[in-house]
C-alpha cells in the first residue's frame, strides 16, 4: 500500500476496522469517544467530506497516516503503512450511522444468500493470508449480497445471532445484526480462547493443523469478539473459566481489551500475543512465521505481501 491509497480510505471504515464506531452524526462530521484515552463525552471528530480527523482533548488531528501514528506511536511511513493496510476496510463505502430519512432497523445489506464457501476469488484470498482452505470451508460461507443495487460477494463468518462477519480482498464488514462467535467443542472445557476476528481465529487453527503452535491445547474453548466494541459481551461468556488465554492483537484496541479483561478476572488472565509480537496481529504472524523469502533477500519488503482486510 502507498501513501495514495492509504489517504483515499474512509478514516470511519478505517476506525470501524479498530472497534470504534461513532455515537453521533451532525452534517458531514462524526463523533467518536477518542481512541487515544478514556472519555465519556465525544471529543475525537471525523470530517467525512475532507476525511480528516481531529482529537479536541490533544488538540491534534490530521489524515488517516497521522490517526496511525497516534494509535501506534510511532513515526515509522512504512511499518504504518503496512499496519493500515492489515487492518482496513476498503472500497465499499456505507455509513455506520443511519441518517435521518431511512430507518434504523433498515439494513443497507440486501439480497443476501449464504451458500458453501467455494469461489475461485474468496479461496484465492484466503490463500493470501496464508489459512488452510479446508479449515476456511468448513466454518465459513460465501456469501452473495447488494449494496445500493451493486453486487458483491465476500467470505462469511457466523456469529451467535444470525449476523455474519464478511471479508474479501477490498471489504471488512458485517451483515446484522452484530454479536460475539462462541464456539465450545465440549461443555466441559475450563479454558477459553478469546480473539478479535475470525482471520485471527482461523489463522491460529492453521498453525495448530500444521503442528507451528506449540502452546496449543485441545480442551479449550474459543470467543470470537468480532468487534472491540462487543467486549461487554463476551465478558458475560467468559464467566466461569478458569483460564482466558487471550490472543488479542497487540496495537492500542488489543492492550485495551486485555486490561479490562484483568480488571475483571485478574489472574485468569494469559496473555498469549507475546508470542507473535513483532507482527501486531495473529494473521501476520501466520503469514510471516516462515521468513525463509526475507532471510535469502533482504530487499523484499514484507509491505508488498499486504492491501487485504
Amino acid at each position: 500500500m502507498n501513501i495514495r491509497t492509504a489517504k483515499s480510505i474512509p478514516l470511519a471504515a478505517y476506525l470501524s476496522g479498530l472497534g470504534f464506531e461513532p455515537v453521533k452524526r451532525r452534517g458531514a462530521d462524526l463523533w467518536y469517544l477518542s481512541p487515544f484515552r478514556k472519555e465519556t463525552r465525544a471529543s475525537f471528530k471525523v470530517n467525512t467530506h475532507l476525511n480528516t480527523w481531529f482529537d479536541f482533548g490533544i488538540g491534534r488531528g490530521g489524515n488517516i497516516i497521522s490517526l496511525a501514528a497516534e494509535i501506534y506511536e510511532m513515526d515509522d511511513v512504512s511499518r504504518l503503512l503496512r499496519l493500515i493496510g492489515a487492518n482496513t476496510p476498503a472500497s465499499v463505502p456505507f455509513d455506520h450511522i443511519p441518517r435521518k430519512n431511512t430507518s434504523s432497523t433498515e439494513s443497507e445489506f440486501k439480497n443476501v444468500q449464504v451458500e458453501s464457501l467455494a469461489h475461485p476469488v474468496l479461496l484465492d484470498y484466503l490463500k493470501s493470508r496464508k489459512i488452510d482452505l479446508k479449515i476456511a470451508q468448513t466454518l465459513c460461507k460465501e456469501v452473495h449480497y447488494t449494496v445500493h443495487d451493486k453486487f458483491y460477494f465476500a467470505v462469511g463468518f457466523a456469529n451467535d445471532r444470525g449476523g455474519y462477519e464478511i471479508r474479501n480482498r477490498y471489504f471488512k464488514g458485517a451483515i446484522p445484526p452484530k454479536d460475539t462467535t462462541w464456539i465450545r467443542p465440549q461443555k466441559s472445557n475450563r479454558s477459553c480462547r478469546p480473539f478479535e476476528g475470525f482471520t485471527d481465529y482461523l489463522s491460529y487453527l492453521t498453525l495448530c493443523k500444521q503442528g507451528d503452535v506449540s502452546w496449543h491445547s485441545s480442551n479449550e474453548d474459543f470467543l470470537i469478539l468480532n468487534s472491540a466494541s462487543l467486549l461487554p459481551r463476551a465478558k458475560e461468556r467468559l464467566q466461569g473459566y478458569e483460564h482466558i488465554v487471550c490472543c488479542l492483537d497487540r496495537d492500542t484496541t488489543g492492550r485495551r481489551l486485555i486490561n479490562e479483561l484483568r480488571t475483571i478476572f485478574v489472574t485468569q488472565v494469559y496473555d498469549d500475543s507475546i508470542m507473535y509480537d513483532v507482527e501486531y496481529f495473529f494473521n501476520l504472524f501466520l503469514i510471516f512465521y516462515k521468513k525463509s523469502i526475507f532471510a535469502v533477500d533482504e530487499s523484499v519488503s514484507r509491505r508488498d505481501y499486504f492491501g487485504f482486510n
